[in-house]
């Protein structure tokens, strides 16, 4: 809120006055966002050291941030986006990229957002709300059960990225982070988000011989070969 917003501000105000140079990753509600964007703070923000900056953006459709009361429409979490990358501010989202009522096609709006931020980490593509009031069928021991996905493209959709993940997850397990050049992480980004839109065509044209599985084995081969190719250098 303004009250909070005003605290922060002349926290950066101090810190510029006093020269104290500091990478700053600060957790805010995006309502807080377009407040320091409507009244010009956010090159105070920048000045002050901010560098990263979580917000619940939650979903990239307006029917579902209706339908979760955000608040808020996607114009204006372009604005947001727009506005922080021209002040060199990067986001990590909290979205929601599943729920129960979701559709393929608001599995991809999201999915979109996330590629056009240069958002990545392994389980983004698979991040999902399970305590709507809706949710009758949710959980047992925490997990999602078969039924929870009351579209069954998006159930298909849902699962084959859970697999992949998994077989991909003891890959980066494994690699040195330090050996991993920002070339070397575009192309195992990259590749992911190729897979993704790959099996999203698949799944929604209704192709009558899908090849899940082999889409699958193609994209994990390429990410492990990726991943050789810094374990043999």
């Amino acid at each position: 809120n303004s009250y909070g917003v005003e605290r922060a501000k002349q926290l950066f105000e101090l810190l510029i006055e006093n020269n104290i140079k500091l990478e700053l990753y600060i957790n805010v509600r995006i309502a807080s966002v377009l407040y320091l964007i409507s009244h010009n703070l956010l090159k105070l923000v920048a000045d002050a050291g901010v560098k990263y900056i979580f917000t619940g953006i939650e979903s990239y459709n307006d029917d579902i941030l209706h339908r979760y009361k955000k608040g808020i429409t996607t114009h204006d979490i372009d604005m947001v986006c727009n506005k922080l990358k021209e002040y060199g501010i990067y986001i990590n989202p909290g979205m929601i990229t599943f729920d129960s009522l979701i559709l393929p096609h608001q599995v991809k709006n999201n999915i979109d957002l996330l590629k056009r931020i240069h958002y990545y980490d392994l389980f983004m593509f698979t991040r999902t709300l399970t305590d709507l009031p809706s949710d009758k069928r949710s959980m047992k021991n925490n997990q999602i059960t078969k039924g929870f996905f009351e579209n069954k493209k998006t159930e298909r959709l849902y699962y084959s990225l859970v697999e992949f993940r998994d077989l991909l997850y003891p890959l980066y397990a494994e690699v040195d982070r330090k050996l991993i050049t920002e070339q070397i992480r575009n192309k195992i980004v990259e590749a992911h988000f190729d897979y993704f839109y790959e099996l999203y065509n698949l799944i929604t044209k209704e192709n009558e011989n899908m090849e899940l599985g082999m889409l699958k084995d193609k994209f994990v081969a390429r990410i492990s070969n990726i991943i050789s190719c810094i374990k043999r250098e």
